[in-house]
Parts: C-alpha cells; sequence; structure tokens
C-alpha cells in the first residue's frame, strides 16, 4: 500500500524507508505521493517500526505523515530566484568587463545569457524584447533576441511576437509583469489557468 501512493521518481526512497523498518531502525524522510483525486503533494514521513520480540521481525511500523508541500514549493522559488540572480549577476560581470563590444561579441553575450537563463528556469524559450515608441505615443515590442531549448520552434519569426502592444489584452499577468519592469515566466506555477489557455 506504501508503494502504490508514492510518486513513481520517489519509489526508491519509500523502499528505502521500509528496508529500514525491516532492520529496526526508524526513518525520516520527505518523499511525494499522489493522493486519491491525483495531486501530488510532498509529504515528510517519521516512521518506526513495531518490532515483534519473540519472532525478532518487522510486525508492523507506526508513525506519521506531515504535509509539506508549501514549504516546498517555496523552498523550490527561492532556489530558482537565487540560481536566476547568479546568472544576471555573471552577465552584468561579463557586460562591465568587456571594454569595447562589437556586434558579435554583443550577440554572442546576448545569446549565452538567455541560454543559461532558459536553463536555469527549464524554459522551452527565453526572449529579450525590444521597446519602440509608435507614431501615436503608445509603446509597441517585439522579440530582438531569443534562445530556444532543443527540439522547440524558435518564435524569432513569428508575427505574433512581432511590433506587439505593451499591454496584452488576454495575458493580464504579462501586462502586471511587464508594466512594473519585471521578468515574466510564462508556466502552471507563475499563470492563472485562464492565461494558460
Amino acid at each position: 500500500g506504501w508503494l502504490s501512493i508514492l510518486h513513481p521518481d520517489d519509489g526508491e526512497q519509500g523502499r528505502l524507508v521500509l528496508m529500514q523498518l525491516a532492520a529496526n531502525q526508524r526513518m525520516v524522510t520527505e518523499v511525494r505521493i499522489i493522493r486519491k483525486d491525483g495531486k501530488v503533494r510532498w509529504v515528510r514521513v517519521y516512521a518506526h517500526p513495531a518490532w515483534d520480540e519473540k519472532e525478532d521481525r518487522l510486525s508492523g511500523a507506526y508513525g506519521a505523515v506531515q504535509d509539506i508541500t508549501e514549504r516546498k514549493r517555496a523552498e523550490a522559488e527561492l532556489q530558482q530566484r537565487e540560481a536566476i540572480l547568479e546568472v544576471v549577476a555573471e552577465a552584468a560581470n561579463t557586460f562591465l568587463k568587456v571594454s569595447e563590444w562589437s556586434a558579435e561579441t554583443w550577440r554572442t553575450e546576448v545569446d549565452n545569457l538567455l541560454e543559461r537563463l532558459g536553463n536555469t528556469i527549464h524554459a522551452s524559450h527565453a526572449y529579450i524584447f525590444e521597446n519602440r515608441l509608435d507614431e501615436d505615443g503608445s509603446i509597441r515590442m517585439s522579440v530582438r533576441y531569443e534562445w530556444t531549448a532543443p527540439g522547440f520552434q524558435s518564435d524569432l519569426d513569428n508575427p505574433k511576437y512581432a511590433d506587439m502592444p505593451l499591454e496584452v489584452d488576454y495575458l493580464e499577468s504579462w501586462n502586471n509583469n511587464i508594466l512594473r519592469g519585471l521578468p515574466y515566466i510564462g508556466d502552471s506555477e507563475h499563470l492563472s489557468m485562464s492565461d494558460m489557455d
């Protein structure tokens, strides 16, 4: 029963718990479980063996399970922020050290930055948009640089990302971040269900 509710990637950790209990050792571990509704939750498991002294074997186990999903989510977000800051700090250091920029050097460094950033946040694409002021005074944006993960199609020539308004009618989360000068991350952890559609 215990192994059947574990996330497939945590099966080995679950077997380790059973082995330690069978060796009359208590165990504290953190694993993912899959609930009946299909949701994945992180839990901390405290397991103690119930030992049959006469038979000198495990007769059962008792313990407690604590849901630590929110703590794990906060830890992951903090690690992601730190990783992003590290990439940005490295890029800033590189940009400050280069005394003379050629177009080729600039392009290489921007491409390296986007690749490191995309890999750090496990993205399929990473973009830098260029803004321009339209004749009517509105700000328009176009993709200027892009990194694309292997197996994904580039959007550099996609008209959807060319000369688009700064405020996008259909994407509130985009507007909230871009208008405040923040990076935009478009995944299920950072977007509402309506924005994902």
